[in-house]
């Protein structure tokens, strides 16, 4: 039986669009993990581009953290690491582009299932909202 870590879920307050959610999500994980003196991760993956990359960077930079980060584009397959002017491209059939793969589906997976959770909740809410009123 296998045991998975707990996956931290952050809802967030930024309008800015995906950046600005990165960047916000990001700061909120590791500055708690700064302030309970916790062991950082070896490796950071975020899901996107070079922009969603500069936005976790950015996060990591305003808490004078130092942790290795890449990103991984979906549509080209791309991964793009900071200070290289091109995405690296993995081999299309190779293992490390298939491990990387499984990794951002299960943080998809995760995602999406949140999501849901939380819409499920919103509509729980408003029902028992309006029933309460007598609506």
């Amino acid at each position: 039986m296998s045991v998975r870590p707990p996956h931290p879920r952050h809802e967030t307050d930024q309008p800015g669009g995906i950046r600005s959610a990165i960047a916000e999500v990001v700061e909120r994980r590791y500055r708690r993990l700064v302030n309970e003196h916790a062991p950082f991760p070896d490796l950071v993956i975020i899901n996107g581009g070079k922009g969603q990359l500069s936005a976790a960077r950015e996060a990591f930079a305003t808490l004078g953290v130092d942790i290795p980060v890449i990103a991984i584009a979906k549509r080209e397959e791309e991964i793009y690491v900071p200070d290289e002017v091109l995405p690296l491209r993995l081999d299309l059939k190779g293992i490390a582009l298939h491990y990387v793969q499984e990794i951002r589906n299960e943080a998809h997976r995760f995602a999406v299932t949140y999501n849901r959770l939380l819409r499920k909740k919103s509509v729980i809410g408003a029902e028992s909202r309006r029933k309460k009123s007598g609506a």
